[in-house]
């Protein structure tokens, strides 16, 4: 089963500070249903949720989405 996968690094660090693993079904479902202010948050860090979701629906999409660095932190939307 694919998932999606948000985990958060500490600089430096191979360690994740925070993740999140997600299966693809309820990624698709839970899109829907986040909350614009939200959805607006991720945006201002770079983060377009709805570009994310019509990626995934994509059968063959695997490995790293997007990946952001800032404020000594690093970001990765993977799909696995």
């Amino acid at each position: 089963m694919r998932c999606l996968k948000i985990r958060t690094f500490k600089a430096g660090s191979e360690k994740p500070k925070s993740a999140i693993t997600i299966p693809l079904a309820v990624a698709r479902l839970a899109g829907k249903l986040i909350p614009r202010s939200v959805a607006e948050d991720l945006e201002r860090k770079g983060i377009n949720l709805r570009e994310i979701l019509s990626v995934i629906t994509r059968e063959n999409v695997r490995g790293t989405l997007i990946e952001i660095e800032k404020d000594g932190e690093r970001t990765v939307v993977s799909v696995e």
